[in-house]
């Protein structure tokens, strides 16, 4: 409920201010896109270990479950068999292992964060003519993914 509270909010604001954006936004794009980098860049350094060590609450084992299912993966085993270090099951659907591989090679699957989301945002504002719009759809994806995959969520599953 936060969540809706928040972006809504956020885009209420938008529509506020929506004629200084029209101006501000396309004129400073790219340097408002490598500090949106630069700053997830940032949180993500700091807060990730944190939140592993379970410093901040209790952590997370997604990264793990993903590092478990891609190392799987790669010895020619069925994933979903394993379990994490703190008993969860391998939830994550096989597109989002076979999406893992690259960032696992690198050392750790969490490091697609730092991937996908800037990636998404180049698409978008590709896709659309107006910058502003991909911001506007940049901002929401990149709050929900980061707080709900990147920071403590235990990996449940169904069985």
């Amino acid at each position: 409920m936060t969540h809706v509270i928040i972006v809504a909010s956020l885009l209420l604001l938008i529509l506020k201010f929506k004629d200084f954006l029209f101006q501000f936004i396309p004129k400073w794009y790219p340097i408002l896109v490598g500090l949106t980098f630069l700053g997830l860049v940032v949180i993500f350094s700091v807060v990730y270990p944190l939140e592993t060590q379970g410093i901040l609450s209790q952590g997370s084992d997604r990264d793990e479950a993903l590092n478990i299912a891609v190392d799987k993966l790669l010895q020619g085993q069925y994933p979903y068999y394993e379990e994490t270090p703190i008993g969860g099951k391998i939830t994550p659907l096989p597109g989002a292992i076979l999406l893992s591989v690259p960032f696992y090679l690198l050392g750790n699957s969490a490091y697609q964060n730092l991937f996908w989301l800037p990636a998404f945002l180049y698409v978008s504002s590709i896709y659309f003519v107006n910058k502003i719009s991909a911001l506007i759809l940049f901002l929401p994806n990149k709050n929900d993914t980061v707080l709900h995959s990147s920071l403590p969520e235990r990996e449940r599953g169904w069985g």
